[in-house]
């Protein structure tokens, strides 16, 4: 794995979103010393960071180059995609993967059905979906099976 710094002995992160999950990310990252930058279409959404969030706040479109390349994708270490679009995010996880050349690149789906445009690449993808069933099976002692979650 290819590690960049924008600032001395800080690993670069971009999370695409700042919704619940991805500020609460960024949020999480900064606290830890990674250096975040968050990016989102609404100004609003930033009210959702912690008060001690210290990294940068991008409004703009996360697939656009010009926005991700002023968000310091060229030297990033890892980008997460978080909207609350599951195109969006495979486009932008894509972007940062195969025009980039990031490695560690996650992405959260809420529909398993775009598994498959995530072939042939090295992006990692959190599917809520699954996470709940599998959490539902857990405290439940109740097993669904394969067909009711792809």
């Amino acid at each position: 794995m290819k590690l960049h710094l924008l600032h001395k002995d800080k690993i670069s992160v971009i999370v695409a979103g700042c919704g619940r999950f991805g500020s609460c990310l960024a949020s999480s990252l900064n606290e830890k010393g990674y250096d975040v930058t968050i990016i989102d279409k609404q100004e609003k959404s930033f009210e959702r960071l912690n008060e001690n969030f210290s990294g940068f706040q991008i409004c703009g479109d996360v697939c656009d180059l010009d926005t991700i390349k002023y968000a310091g994708i060229e030297q990033c270490a890892m980008f997460i995609a978080v909207t609350d679009d599951d195109n969006t995010n495979c486009m932008a996880a894509q972007i940062a993967n195969r025009i980039f050349h990031i490695d560690d690149v996650y992405v959260r789906l809420n529909d398993p059905d775009k598994e498959d445009l995530l072939m042939n690449t090295n992006i990692k993808a959190i599917y809520p979906v699954r996470l709940s069933k599998l959490e539902f099976e857990r405290i439940s002692s109740i097993t669904l099976g394969k067909d009711y979650v792809k």
